[in-house]
């Protein structure tokens, strides 16, 4: 299991090649920074244990945190996991304005020249259930 560290709005992990792989989270240097969205599922999961001043935060406690810095996180966070259990690749989708960015499954997320594969297949926003527009 992966530890990682509370930091503000983040998560910040010891790299790991298993979740870099499947495209979690984002390397700097020996490092792997993971958005709320990216840590609670893999606390979920059981692949991550994050720590807050050295102590544990189980899942709800961490969601609860989430909540006081991101008052959209439910939603983000029920989108994701949606996203992530049907196999897509899904990444923030800041540079776009949106929530996330969607990948084909299996699609490795790099930087640089893509294929036309590679590419951002969908923008999402996550909105409530209730959420009506005209």
């Amino acid at each position: 299991m992966v530890v990682g560290t509370l930091v503000e709005n983040k998560i910040i992990a010891k790299s790991d090649p298993e979740l870099e792989e499947r495209s979690f989270g984002k390397k700097v240097g020996s490092r792997l920074e993971l958005s709320f969205s990216e840590a609670l599922y893999l606390v979920e999961k059981e692949k991550l244990s994050v720590k807050k001043a050295s102590k544990n935060l189980p899942f709800a406690s961490l969601l609860s945190h989430c909540a006081q810095k991101d008052l959209r996180i439910h939603e983000k966070y029920t989108v994701y996991k949606d996203l992530r259990d049907r196999g897509f690749v899904v990444k923030t989708g800041f540079k776009f304005g949106a929530d996330f960015r969607v990948y084909s499954r299996g699609v490795g997320v790099r930087r640089g020249p893509k294929e036309a594969t590679e590419h951002t297949k969908w923008v999402v926003f996550a909105v409530p259930e209730d959420y009506t527009c005209s």
